[in-house]
């Protein structure tokens, strides 16, 4: 990047000097008119930028009285040699926002769908559960600092550049994963020269066949509807409703994450003491009985906070350990061949369809019935989703193998064919 000298227009929501270092106020004029305002030059990093806020000092320019080739030619007689101009002139819409998100939402599926495949090769059959418990402790961890991280980017250079650093961690995810040298299995030839669509449908068929995964995915369905009015009620509950100040909500919030590291440190001895089954039946209603404290959370404000901060702490580390014995008893039931179809249809039927739908649902609900109310009926549909998992064969799995060993298991047949 030697010799690069960026030029950047900030627009709404961007207004001052992003943070640079050793930075200078100047004013430059242009025979095209008058610049939106003076330009603020440094560095950022080793790198020259010079930065023009479009609506000028204190946001005092309507777009329409914004004269861009000044704002331009202003840049360029301070020597920049590329402009950042995605908001120069007002380009950046909600539309682009919903576009990246969707673009997001859909490799961060395919991801999930994945990696629970890729694991039990990588680690073998003997270690799951120990993979995923170290996986969830990863997943707590930044959970954890995430946030404070965030926070601490955006008050230091605005939350464009937090944004930024963000997009680099995939860059470095995506490293750390190409430097795993453990070689992965070659996956079987094709029988046929089947087409994707016929893929899916076995995905769809396996889950819906399965005695212990349909009723795992009838819950996940149940459960993602209910747990949507969590997401996006839960905020809006705690600082309307409860009257929680950003210090106490990022206290509640923070705790959920210290749970789920505390219970991912449990997670491997409390499912091997339990077993996998009656550890996620277990947990799950552990974390329900906590759970109804939320909605009925009132009083004083110590008592309030006390209320949800509880489910917080505590209902998180029983969902962290429910979440690694689900996903270590799908890995053990499921053949290598389908897993990941499997895990596709498993992902579709609760992020892609279940979730949207509730969380539709909650925003609807919440005008009528309001926000405790909405989190409320949440926290009902989380609990009844359980009685699912009790009334079927779950209960009696302990391990994988000892359900695998019975003859008329689901997949027997095929994996004796494979």
């Amino acid at each position: 990047m030697a010799g690069w000298h960026i030029g950047i227009i900030g627009g709404s929501g961007l207004a001052d000097g992003v943070g640079l270092e050793d930075a200078q106020v100047i004013r430059v004029s242009s025979p095209f008119g008058e610049p939106s305002g003076p330009v603020t030059t440094g560095r950022l990093g080793e790198v020259r930028v010079t930065f023009l806020a479009r609506h000028g000092a204190g946001h005092r320019l309507p777009p329409s009285a914004v004269d861009y080739r000044a704002n331009i030619d202003v840049l360029k007689r301070c020597g920049v040699t590329d402009v950042l101009a995605l908001s120069a002139i007002g380009s950046l819409r909600v539309e682009q926002l919903y576009f990246v998100v969707f673009v997001v939402a859909c490799l961060s599926s395919i991801f999930s769908s994945a990696y629970p495949a890729y694991v039990p090769s990588l680690v073998g059959p003997e270690r799951i559960i120990e993979a995923n418990a170290k996986l969830a402790t990863s997943g707590s961890i930044a959970e954890i600092g995430g946030p404070g991280l965030a926070g601490f980017l955006v008050q230091l250079f605005r939350a464009p550049f937090a944004v930024l650093v963000d997009a680099v961690s995939f860059v470095f995810s995506a490293v750390s994963l190409l430097l795993i040298r453990s070689p992965e299995p070659a996956r079987p030839a094709r029988t046929s020269g089947s087409a994707v669509r016929t893929e899916i449908v076995e995905g769809l068929r396996a889950v819906r066949d399965h005695r212990v995964l349909w009723p795992m995915a009838v819950r996940s369905i149940v459960a993602h509807v209910a747990g949507s009015f969590y997401g996006v009620l839960y905020t809006i509950y705690l600082i309307n409703d409860l009257k929680l100040d950003p210090l106490m909500l990022g206290i509640v919030i923070s705790a959920g994450g210290v749970g789920s590291l505390v219970g991912s440190l449990f997670a491997s001895s409390v499912i091997k003491r339990l077993g996998l089954g009656p550890a996620l039946i277990w947990t799950a209603i552990g974390a329900s009985m906590l759970g109804i404290l939320t909605p009925l959370a009132q009083g004083p404000l110590p008592l309030v906070v006390a209320m949800v901060l509880i489910p917080q702490l505590f209902g998180d580390g029983l969902q962290t350990i429910e979440g690694v014995a689900e996903t270590s008893l799908i890995q053990g039931l499921v053949p290598d061949r389908i897993l990941g179809r499997v895990n596709a249809t498993l992902e579709t039927v609760s992020h892609g369809i279940a979730y949207p739908l509730g969380a539709l649902s909650a925003a609807a609900l919440a005008g009528v019935i309001g926000a405790r109310g909405g989190i409320a009926i949440g926290w009902a549909g989380m609990a009844v989703s359980i009685a699912i998992l009790v009334l079927s064969p779950l209960p009696r799995v302990r391990r994988t193998a000892d359900y695998q060993a019975d003859p008329q298991a689901d997949f027997q047949a095929d994996s004796e064919a494979d």
